[in-house]
């Protein structure tokens, strides 16, 4: 196994293939934060997924939220949630490789939007202040 979170192997990448395919304009959300007080609420997320129904919602929850995975389902029918497939949540590798299927991702400040960041593609990385409405305008240049 690959021990650089950066560099997924390809047994990684294969499975982030089979449940991200390709032809999917894909948003990874992480809305866990290390400081639950200086994060963007879970709300504001399930309201960001919401105002671009025309992109697949990819929600990256560590194992500590996994309580919000049901609320999150009811109110943004479309989520998906790779990592909770088959208890893959501790799995750097294939969060790296997701993280490269991603359009582009919008996270708080933890470890997992560290993670979505070695994906190389476009991050948007929140630490509590920013307004809606400049989020929603930050994610719409990223998609153009």
């Amino acid at each position: 196994m690959n021990t650089q979170t950066d560099k997924p192997g390809p047994e990684s990448r294969s499975r982030a293939l089979v449940m991200l395919p390709v032809g999917g304009s894909y948003i990874g959300l992480a809305p866990g934060a290390a400081d639950p007080r200086t994060g963007w609420s879970l709300e504001n997320f399930i309201t960001l997924a919401q105002a671009f129904e025309y992109c697949v919602p990819v929600f990256f929850l560590e194992d500590r939220e996994q309580e919000w995975k049901d609320r999150i389902r009811q109110d943004v029918g479309a989520a998906m949630f790779p990592l909770q497939q088959k208890n893959f949540g501790n799995d750097p590798q294939l969060t790296v490789a997701l993280a490269e299927r991603m359009t582009v991702s919008v996270a708080n400040a933890c470890p997992l939007g560290r993670m979505l960041a070695s994906g190389g593609r476009p991050l948007i990385m929140l630490d509590g202040q920013e307004d809606h409405d400049t989020v929603v305008a930050a994610l719409e240049k990223a998609l153009r």
